[in-house]
């Protein structure tokens, strides 16, 4: 069974990344045998500290989401808006906090495929090259057909949480294409 967890990358509550990351799992439905999607909004509450680089000091939200998220999947998309020219700093807060207590376990070995999201008309294709440096590092097979979504606002309806076709078709096909990767 080839199960692909899609991440949400920001705590922003009901932000766009987590609609593009919904609209992709109905996509992605045909082509992989279970899909699932997470958003960092499930740690919103978590405790940041010095102790969160203490494996046994772990806040429980971010051990939980360690546990159940990474620790359990193998392949994984992540939907990356565009902060400030780069991914969300929580999602590298929380990628540099699991990597003190199972490093290999959570990266090593695993894939990823990228979707940038943003307003303006990178795409966050800045912010993707920079996280592709840092997977690497940590060991990830990182999938090379990344996504640029650009002027969200034009290709997403907010209220129906549709994107338009062209955008869909582009998805739709990466879904395929990034199965046929694992």
């Amino acid at each position: 069974m080839t199960k692909l967890t899609i991440i949400s990358c920001t705590n922003r509550p009901e932000s766009r990344s987590l609609a593009v990351s919904r609209a992709y799992q109905s996509y992605a439905d045909s082509h992989w045998d279970e899909v699932e999607v997470v958003s960092l909004e499930q740690l919103n509450g978590m405790k940041i500290d010095a102790l969160m680089y203490q494996s046994e000091s772990q806040d429980p939200l971010l051990a939980k989401f360690q546990d159940e998220v990474f620790l359990s999947n193998n392949h994984f998309l992540f939907v990356l808006a565009e902060y400030n020219g780069t991914f969300p700093g929580v999602f590298k807060l929380m990628i540099d906090a699991i990597s003190i207590r199972d490093k290999e376990g959570c990266f090593y070995g695993k894939t990823v495929a990228m979707i940038g999201v943003a307003a303006g008309r990178s795409g966050n294709i800045r912010g993707m090259d920079q996280l592709t440096n840092a997977l690497n590092y940590l060991g990830m097979k990182v999938f090379e057909q990344k996504i640029p979504i650009s002027q969200i606002h034009t290709v997403l309806d907010d209220t129906t949480g549709m994107l338009d076709d062209n955008t869909k078709d582009a998805l739709t096909k990466h879904s395929q294409e990034y199965r046929s990767f694992v």
